[in-house]
């Protein structure tokens, strides 16, 4: 009985079930489940980030002279497939790169779902419970359905080689996780390694490497974009400066991303809580509730995961060396596709009949199991897009403390207007000083800014100048042991003339209050514009 259902699960279902229509209607629901809950208003905080780079790749003269955007580009496949939508008008733009990534997740997901079962319109239950577990028990702070970027369309690729690994296709898995590596190398190369642990594991059931080797070759090929892009990143630098960049990059930047030390012990918690329940879902489910080939990838997303801890661990006393090999995002893998994982066999498995797994014949609590579960993740879901529905700002957008206090969303509408009125009244070669925090001044505004703590460029030497932009600018000197200022108008005007005339800052966007004793070009309740050239 084993034998027959897992090999009914390696092939593509029932005829009626294969039919266009159907797996049409299957991908919308998926779609659909996606976008109520992360169609969070524009911009998210990455996206900004890297559809405005995109943009600036593909239309120069947009945001000229900015010193993040001329930085090196770490993702040139996404810049190249999608970026050539930036022509369409700002908002339009993002909406339809993002519907383009949700789509190819979801389109992703439901052959990852329809290699494990012929019950075809579950796939939007399982995607809602994997989109809740990731979001609830991430360790490091990955996800990968959200806004547009490049690791979006990275893991619609993953989730390809998922399903082709489920059906036993090395050939096409290798292919696809080298797909993914063009368009976001960290996510495709782990994708290859947890790969390569479900390989080894599989014993006397694995192909060989030469029956392999055409899908192992295209990979290759298809990665070399992405590769090569990484390797430029240090390529041109000396030693000194990359041990330098790898710090700020580990240790001031991305630690909440990459150094265990720095992670938030709830959150670890949470995480090894869903690999514990995983470890033992795996070890005493019946295999036709999910492949082999998948569990043991599953494994070897903790094990890179694991392999991480221990790095990190050993490598404490050598700040240079923990930096130079924690800067790989060693638990992004296992923040997605554990929870993935979980909600694959947990809703495929309450979906089985007794027909199926006799073994369990006596479990009748498995369809009232299956459907509080349905109505867990419906609650979740709808509370969610309530929350979209009726949030006033942003979630990129950090606003200040005011006294009296205004509404963020009060203060998201000056942000907007006071970006508005630099986009109609200044040149469109002004560069300008502006909060430390916020992240959408260029996607509003469409001037350049000297730096922000979120646009932190990736290559060496561009880190370094990141790093020293941010002291000169946010600390202030004349206090002893310095810190970030909580808003340049804590700095005297003389400060912010010698700051202007530095980085070739014409302008300074600040909070309204306090008035500062500079040349004051506009102003509304929460945010004012001043000129800086003398």
């Amino acid at each position: 009985m084993e034998q027959s259902s897992a090999a009914t699960l390696c092939d593509d279902g029932p005829t009626v079930g294969g039919s266009f229509f159907v797996e049409l209607g299957q991908v919308a629901a998926v779609l659909a489940m996606f976008a109520l809950l992360v169609a969070w208003p524009l911009p998210e905080a990455n996206e900004a980030h890297y559809l405005g780079k995109t943009k600036h790749q593909w239309q120069p003269d947009w945001v000229p002279n900015d010193f993040f955007y001329d930085a090196a580009d770490g993702h040139p496949t996404f810049t190249w497939a999608l970026g050539w939508l930036s022509y369409l008008p700002r908002d339009a733009y993002a909406w339809t790169v993002r519907w383009i990534v949700w789509a190819l997740e979801a389109f992703a997901w439901c052959r990852l779902w329809n290699a494990i079962s012929a019950r075809r319109w579950l796939a939007p239950l399982a995607a809602g419970l994997f989109v809740l577990l990731a979001e609830q028990c991430e360790m490091a702070g990955e996800w990968a359905v959200g806004g547009a970027e490049a690791k979006g369309v990275a893991y619609a690729g993953v989730f390809l080689g998922m399903a082709a690994l489920a059906r036993t296709r090395w050939n096409a898995a290798w292919i696809w996780f080298g797909a993914a590596s063009s368009f976001h190398v960290l996510v495709g190369g782990w994708s290859v390694l947890a790969a390569g642990v479900a390989w080894l594991a599989m014993g006397r059931e694995r192909p060989s490497i030469g029956s392999m080797l055409g899908g192992l070759s295209i990979g290759l090929i298809l990665s070399l974009p992405g590769l090569s892009a990484a390797l430029l990143l240090t390529a041109k630098s000396d030693p000194d400066t990359v041990r330098t960049a790898n710090m700020i990059y580990v240790y001031r930047r991305l630690a909440h991303h990459l150094d265990p030390t720095s992670f938030q012990p709830a959150e670890v918690v949470r995480a090894m809580s869903l690999m514990a329940a995983w470890i033992g879902l795996a070890w005493f489910t019946p295999r036709a509730w999910l492949p082999r080939e998948l569990r043991w990838f599953t494994h070897g997303t903790i094990v890179i995961s694991a392999v991480g801890w221990i790095v990190s661990t050993c490598t404490l006393g050598d700040r240079a060396l923990h930096a130079a090999l924690m800067k790989f995002y060693w638990f992004r893998l296992a923040d997605v596709l554990v929870p993935a994982a979980v909600a694959l066999l947990v809703v495929n498995g309450l979906s089985l009949s007794d027909a199926d797994v006799a073994r369990i014949a006596r479990q009748r609590w498995k369809r009232g199991v299956l459907v509080a579960l349905a109505i867990f993740v419906s609650a979740y879901t709808a509370e969610r897009f309530w929350t979209i529905a009726t949030v006033r700002a942003p979630r990129s957008f950090r606003g200040f403390a005011a006294e009296p206090a205004a509404t963020r969303g009060e203060q998201f509408a000056d942000w907007r207007a006071a970006c508005a009125w630099i986009a109609e009244k200044t040149p469109p070669e002004a560069r300008f000083l502006t909060p430390r925090m916020e992240s959408s001044f260029k996607w509003y505004s469409a001037r350049s800014e000297v730096a922000t703590w979120k646009d932190v460029p990736q290559d060496a030497a561009s880190l370094l100048e990141w790093r020293l932009r941010l002291r000169e600018i946010y600390r202030d000197p004349g206090r002893v042991p310095q810190r970030w200022v909580g808003s340049l108008n804590e700095l005297s005007p003389e400060r912010l003339h010698e700051l202007g005339d530095t980085y070739d800052a014409a302008y300074l966007l600040v909070e309204a209050q306090p008035r500062l004793a500079l040349d004051l070009v506009y102003q509304n309740n929460s945010y004012a514009v001043y000129r800086l050239d003398r």
